[in-house]
């Protein structure tokens, strides 16, 4: 970690009454209105992104500064490592100093292009373990399935006499699983480098139908029943279907991962589509967990933001991506019971 330190002694003889925070107090949150800058008299703070950490600073560092310079509102959470001292200046205060103080702006300058530099070195390192990580969280599902089928299949061989039928049924689901696979290391590593995203008419509802079927035997095994409502007048929409099933396979594997540790013994999951008006259609997935903490809405769509003990904190990052790049939204919600997300997609769908 690059050393952020400065000299901002202008700062801190200008600052308020200083504030005292106990280790793991959060000193501001990601979305905050931003009034003033900290420099820190004693102590260590971690800026936070999701669940990263992307700096850790001490004495005399300065952080805040960059919502003040942007009137913009906070891009990280900042929280106290350590019992931490923090001195406070306010807006108006911090941006008398920089006009009147050619030292003090400059050496705000240097400490710019410090982090700069350092978060665009972030950023690539970031890139490279999202390809790696999102090909993992990817493959893996087709992979478990697979595995599923297999063993189930063994299984009906052990009788006496053998369920070939059974058998043989299982071995097309393998071989579907399979390709669908290719098709999810292609379409991964293609969505990250903006190639081969070939548009046509597509059947938001038969994809519904395929991603359910492949998650048969998983539903079964964890008592989790499906029920599916799908619009007979929905019209085709203009996308790439190997993305629009990795968003309905993300979103219907978060809400079975949901209620795969309830202990809730009626265990539902349902999925539905409809025309939600003159130009979009809508996919709800709905689920009967233990729901989302309503400060966590917009946090799980964050890149590595997971509340699973194994998770890459990837799916809904990716689903999103590519919703947004066929011109629509993904949305959550909290429901009575359990998660609702919601993608609407216009029935014509914008260029990649």
């Amino acid at each position: 970690m690059t050393d952020w330190s400065i000299d901002f002694q202008a700062l801190a003889d200008a600052g308020g009454p200083v504030r005292r925070f106990n280790a793991g107090d959060v000193i501001f949150k990601r979305g905050d209105a931003a009034q003033e800058l900290f420099v820190i008299q004693n102590g260590k703070v971690e800026i936070r992104q999701a669940n990263r950490v992307i700096a850790a600073l001490s004495d005399y560092n300065v952080f805040g500064e960059m919502a003040l310079i942007d009137s913009a509102p906070r891009s990280a959470t900042a929280m106290a490592a350590t019992d931490t001292v923090l001195i406070p200046v306010s807006k108006d205060r911090f941006l008398f100093l920089v006009r009147n103080s050619p030292d003090l702006a400059i050496s705000l300058m240097r400490v710019l292009t410090q982090r700069l530099r350092e978060t665009a070195r972030e950023s690539q390192l970031l890139n490279m373990e999202a390809v790696t990580a999102s090909i993992a969280h990817e493959v893996k599902q087709p992979l478990a399935a697979i595995a599923l089928h297999g063993g189930a299949g063994l299984r009906f061989l052990r009788m006496a006499p053998p369920n070939l039928d059974e058998v043989r049924s299982l071995l097309e689901a393998i071989r579907r699983d399979s390709h669908r696979a290719v098709d999810l290391l292609d379409g991964t590593r293609n969505l990250f480098r903006r190639i081969g995203e070939e548009r046509r008419s597509v059947n938001v509802n038969e994809i519904a139908r395929e991603v359910l079927e492949s998650l048969e035997e998983k539903l079964k095994s964890l008592g989790i029943n499906s029920k599916l409502y799908l619009s007979s007048e929905l019209p085709t929409i203009d996308g790439n279907v190997i993305q629009l099933r990795q968003v309905l396979s993300n979103l219907i594997n978060n809400a079975v991962e949901a209620m795969a540790g309830a202990s809730e013994p009626n265990k539902s999951l349902y999925v539905s589509t409809e025309r939600s008006s003159n130009d979009t259609i809508a996919i709800k997935v709905r689920d009967t967990g233990p729901g989302i903490h309503p400060g966590q809405l917009e946090d799980i769509f964050d890149a590595f933001f997971t509340t699973k003990p194994y998770g890459t904190g990837l799916g809904l990052a990716i689903s999103r991506v590519i919703v947004e790049r066929h011109g629509g939204q993904l949305t959550a919600s909290d429901g009575e019971r359990g998660a609702i997300f919601e993608v609407t997609l216009p029935i014509t769908a914008s260029a990649p």
